[in-house]
């Protein structure tokens, strides 16, 4: 059996099934208008470091990149209040992740009494000191 072009037209229309849509569109997956997306590039170098990490730093590390990327910017005010809730997990979890993270030299924290942690994503880990 031979697909013609109007098969084709059918099922980008909704006549066919999502598996056959998908296998047309070769490109990968996107965010619809109004959804979330991380916004990369993240250097890959930066990924395998922050993968083995404990806990849920690699939580907490997607959650940097995606306030990075609203913020356009790779310095944020993070709430760990905020970033538990959208992981899953305690605030005090997303803290131990965000150490692990710095102590890994991926991030810098720089934290003042009653302020939000503002922190520095780095392009490359930073030599411990």
């Amino acid at each position: 059996m031979t697909t013609t072009s109007d098969d084709v037209i059918g099922r980008l229309r909704g006549g066919g099934d999502r598996k056959s849509i998908d296998a047309i569109n070769k490109a990968p997956p996107r965010h619809r208008k109004g959804e979330k997306f991380l916004k990369g590039p993240i250097p890959w170098p930066w990924l395998e470091l922050a993968l083995p990490l404990p806990g849920r730093a690699i939580h907490v590390a997607l959650h940097l990149w995606l306030e990075a990327g609203f913020a356009r910017s790779k310095n944020v005010s993070v709430s760990l209040r905020r970033i538990a809730t959208a992981v899953g997990c305690g605030r005090a979890t997303a803290s131990r992740g965000l150490e692990a993270l710095a102590s890994a030299g991926l991030v810098t924290v720089h934290r003042l009494p009653g302020r939000k942690p503002r922190v520095t994503l780095h392009n490359t880990p930073q030599p411990h000191e």
